[in-house]
């Protein structure tokens, strides 16, 4: 094959470069971002935990059933445990939020923040879980004294699942967090973080 009227065809010098960056993992942008979503509807359901407890007591007085009163009442016995979860579920959220937005500036701090929201996630998740159990059973209890048909299949068992299949979606994204942050990789590429 002639090359005729292409003199310098493969004869040029190489280009030089003297430094190429490497690219910027992406990984804090998306994961800070999934933890300020996260961590703000953390921070509204623990408002609406506060709140509820107290609006569930507004609710009781309007129905006419004696049924669905008992079923209130049942939830009213566990009020302090309601407001407490409400508080502590706004904290745990705001401190996501917060360790979120320290992820997407690439602090070192975010990665001790969302340690720690971790480990109070899943201790809030295993709290937040007996309460919820705890509730349903006043409440089946309630139900059944006040004269409610036993149901064909258990709910009681359903219930139980709930909480259970709940607690596991709760502590999925804490437990992800704990074992990456422990990557000797991305701990490698924290360390030149601000």
């Amino acid at each position: 094959m002639s090359h005729e009227g292409h003199d310098n065809f493969g004869q040029g010098a190489p280009p030089t470069v003297s430094h190429i960056e490497p690219a910027r993992p992406v990984w804090p942008t998306v994961i800070g971002v999934i933890s300020i979503v996260f961590g703000l509807l953390g921070a509204l359901q623990g408002c609406g935990g506060i709140v509820m407890p107290f609006a569930m007591n507004g609710l009781t007085g309007l129905m006419p059933d004696d049924q669905s009163k008992a079923v209130f009442a049942g939830m009213s016995d566990h009020l302090a445990w309601g407001v407490a979860a409400g508080v502590t579920g706004m904290a745990v959220g705001v401190l996501l939020l917060t360790a979120g937005i320290g992820m997407v500036q690439r602090r070192r701090w975010s990665v001790r923040a969302h340690t720690i929201w971790a480990v109070l996630a899943i201790l809030q998740s295993g709290v937040g879980g007996v309460y919820g159990f705890l509730i349903q059973q006043s409440q089946f209890q309630a139900m059944k004294a006040g004269g409610m048909p036993p149901t064909p299949f258990p709910m009681e068992a359903f219930a139980a699942a709930g909480v259970l299949v709940g607690l596991l979606f709760a502590c999925a994204y804490p437990v992800f967090m704990l074992v990456w942050v422990f990557r000797s990789v991305i701990r490698d590429q924290v360390a030149g973080w601000r």
